[in-house]
């Protein structure tokens, strides 16, 4: 029992908490009931004024404008299917008041333009696309029944402004109708009177009435010749591939396969010039026939055959023409077809002069082809060699033997052989003794020279023009003969006398062609044409280093270093007072890119190379992007031979040659000097005293030391000399005249200079090479002098380097 009591005893015991007495107070205020003060009144209020008098202002002035009510509601397309419709297959009419229907029927050759039942010829392209985009465009402005309906009137009470205060379909059809038919539907409008607010009256296919634009009115006034063609022919001068005009040998040209433009039949075969050939043929499409007559205006019988042309499509047309136009002698009928005749010029009417070189009609360039459109060109005896491209690679066939060439080398022959410029031959041109002689007075076709018949056979072989034989009078033996192969299986012959001076060419067994410059000398090529001439192969940027070294003891080359620091050259040879300042990027980088294009033109033979030592070495230290460094070198010698190691002794381009003559240093130091100096006094040589003279800032001029101006003449012009000096390169050793100035140049930034100026040369005391003088060009000599320019006898068109 004890034991039990304790138990209980020790047991926890609940211990019931009250709220304090804050809690209870919180309590009961929340019991109590909100009670608004008077400021919340008094608020509320004056937001529900604000947004009354937002709403309703008294103050606002009154709203006198009218109410603009939009009467076009129901503006819509006229004709909304014609603008999935072919204008081709449809017919036109346009029907105006008292006088007969002008249509427009669809034809092959494009829609014809009919008078009643009167033929009058083809309709303008150009007029009918614009009649045919009013149509399509065409709009109901609106409908006057729904109008008068929406504004409460009753029907006859002459709503939008009728002036015939009767209904809005009076007059409908009196003004004039279109129609407009297709395979699959036709449409009828019939128009009335002008609203006078804008617009016609109109009705479609006898349906209710519309107000139409006015533009629909007008087409229906418009006079047949209107919508008629004058032109010759309507027809694209891209489209025409064959012109023959008839009557005596029937001239004929025709557009090849490979785009240019021949000589088909009755004259010399020739090829043409693609320009020319537009030109006029463009303006032969487009003459104007002015008069227009009727048909039964000449005699059938009159009318003979003058021009046929061919299209694309295979389609061909023939023009007639007949005698003088009445009242027009100066000009002569023509019948382009059914319809109405015509009248032309009568020069229009002419062949085309394709021989005369006054006309510009043959191609100016011996091989006018693209380089990408060639596939072979053979070389004609004695050598029979053909250069073959299969899968874009080209290759040298030879007595069986097929041996791949190199693909640049190649473009670069071809680019040469197209270079060549030809003229057509005149009577008064004849060639040197070495080429023939001109004889005859001229063969029908064939106005430049006379002579034989091109189809005559030589007297002593029995062949034809080709090989050994006569060309337009002109007898000669060609020696180099060439046929190019387009990829249209297209071929041009080339045969050449090139002994000839000036050289005579023919093409295609055509008139004498000579040529206006030189031809390129590797015409007659073989294997070693296309041999890989290029010497050293990398790129400007990547060059690390460049070095110009002597060639040899005698060579007066100074040894000339840079070194790429950075992105920017920095100048380790020779010792100069303006450091990297003296370096010349641009002529850096005219030296690195004559080096890396060396390109051999011909290999020179041991026993003709120069014995002389070469002029200057270029070195260059060449980083690619992936690979190790590298040196390259090449050896200068005079005329432009060149030395590169692994390579025979070569003859490069004058621009490279050019290129690795030249130095890395500016070539106009008196003048750098002398606009950056803050001062400088400049005495003769051996004279203790000089003229002392300052720059100034403001005047940006040398002035005295006592701010004056320069009053002696002499040394204003010396200045200007000096300003204007440029120098041909530096050279090491001594001067070969005297010094005649001395200048002690006084500079902001850089080291003071002293330098010795004379004739020809200029040289910073202290140094073992000079600057040498360039010589004037013809140009400044020709300024300096007042003298006039060369005779147009001595400008040589060869000796341009593009």
């Amino acid at each position: 029992m004890e034991a039990a009591d304790m138990s209980d005893a020790d047991a926890p015991q609940t211990v019931e908490r009250r709220p304090s007495t804050a809690v209870n107070a919180a309590i009961e205020r929340g019991r109590v009931h909100l009670k608004p003060r008077p400021g919340t009144f008094v608020t509320l209020a004056l937001a529900l004024v604000c947004v009354g008098l937002t709403w309703f202002d008294p103050f606002e002035d009154p709203d006198n404008s009218q109410v603009i009510v939009s009467s076009k509601t129901g503006a819509r397309r006229l004709f909304p299917t014609l603008v999935d419709a072919d204008p081709s297959r449809a017919t036109v009419e346009l029907q105006g008041p008292d006088r007969p229907p002008v249509r427009l029927v669809p034809s092959p050759e494009g829609h014809q333009v009919m008078r009643g039942d009167e033929l009058l010829g083809p309709a303008n392209a150009d007029e009918f696309e614009a009649l045919w985009s009013s149509l399509r465009m065409a709009t109901v402005l609106r409908e006057p029944g729904r109008v008068r309906k929406a504004l409460g009137k009753d029907k006859g009470g002459g709503a939008e402004g009728d002036a015939s205060g009767g209904d809005a379909s009076r007059h409908i059809g009196q003004r004039g109708v279109v129609r407009v038919s297709l395979p699959d539907a036709s449409f009828t409008l019939a128009l009335g009177d002008v609203v006078p607010n804008g617009g016609v009256y109109a009705a479609l296919d006898d349906g209710g009435p519309l107000v139409v634009e006015d533009n629909v009115a007008w087409l229906v006034e418009q006079s047949a010749e209107k919508w008629l063609s004058k032109g010759l022919v309507d027809l694209e001068p891209s489209s025409v591939t064959a012109l023959v005009w008839a009557g005596g040998e029937e001239v004929g040209i025709g557009l090849g396969d490979d785009g240019f433009w021949r000589v088909r039949s009755g004259a010399a075969p020739a090829l043409l010039s693609n320009e020319a050939v537009d030109f006029r043929l463009k303006r032969l499409l487009r003459a104007q026939l002015d008069p227009l007559l009727p048909r039964d205006a000449i005699q059938p019988e009159s009318v003979r055959p003058w021009l046929s042309l061919t299209t694309f499509d295979r389609g061909a047309r023939t023009l007639l023409v007949g005698g003088e136009c009445p009242d027009h002698p100066e000009r002569r009928v023509v019948d382009r077809g059914a319809g109405l005749v015509g009248c032309l010029p009568a020069e229009e009417l002419e062949p085309w002069p394709l021989h005369d070189p006054r006309a510009g009609m043959v191609e100016s360039r011996l091989v006018p082809h693209r380089y990408g459109r060639i596939v072979q060109i053979d070389l004609g005896e004695p050598a029979r060699r053909s250069l073959i491209r299969r899968a874009g690679s080209w290759s040298l066939s030879q007595g069986g033997r097929v041996e791949a060439v190199s693909d640049d080398e190649v473009r670069r022959w071809y680019a040469g052989l197209s270079r060549v410029e030809v003229a057509l031959l005149s009577a008064g041109e004849p060639p040197d003794e070495g080429a023939g002689d001109v004889e005859g007075e001229g063969a029908p076709g064939r106005p430049d020279v006379g002579g034989e018949d091109p189809e005559a056979k030589n007297p002593e072989s029995g062949e034809g023009p080709s090989g050994v034989g006569a060309f337009e009078g002109v007898a000669f033996e060609a020696d180099l003969e060439l046929v190019v192969h387009a990829d249209t299986n297209e071929t041009l012959h080339i045969s050449c006398h090139t002994q000839s001076e000036p050289v005579l060419c023919v093409r295609d067994d055509g008139p004498v062609l000579r040529v206006l410059s030189e031809l390129p000398p590797d015409l007659r090529f073989e294997a070693e044409t296309f041999a890989e001439r290029r010497l050293v192969e990398f790129t400007t940027g990547e060059a690390r280093a460049v070095e110009v070294l002597p060639g040899g003891p005698g060579s007066t080359t100074v040894r000339q270093s840079a070194r790429l620091d950075v992105g920017a050259w920095s100048l380790t040879a020779p010792l100069h007072a303006d450091d990297a300042g003296a370096i010349d990027e641009v002529r850096v980088e005219t030296l690195l890119w004559g080096l890396s294009q060396l390109r051999a033109e011909r290999w020179v033979d041991a026993e003709s190379a120069s014995a002389e030592e070469p002029l200057r070495r270029v070195v260059a230290t060449i980083l690619p992007v992936q690979g190790s460094e590298r040196v390259v070198e090449a050896e200068l010698y005079p005329n432009c031979e060149v030395a590169v190691p692994g390579h025979r002794r070569a003859l490069i381009p004058r621009s490279q040659c050019e290129a690795l003559a030249g130095d890395l240093l500016f070539v106009d130091p008196l003048r750098f000097w002398l606009e950056r100096a803050r001062s400088f006094e400049l005495r003769q040589t051996g004279d203790s005293q000089g003229t002392f003279l300052r720059r100034d800032r403001q005047r940006e001029r040398f002035v005295r030391d006592d701010g004056g101006a320069i009053a002696d003449p002499a040394i204003e012009a010396r200045l200007a000399a000096w300003l204007d000096w440029r120098s041909a390169g530096i050279r090491s050793g001594e001067p070969p005249t005297p010094s005649a100035w001395v200048l002690d140049i006084r500079r902001d930034t850089g080291v003071d200079l002293r330098v010795d100026v004379g004739e020809g040369w200029v040289r910073i005391q202290g140094s073992d090479w000079y600057y040498a003088e360039a010589e004037a060009t013809d140009d400044e000599e020709t300024a300096e002098g007042g003298e006039t320019g060369p005779e147009d006898g001595d400008f040589d068109p060869g000796a341009v380097e593009l």
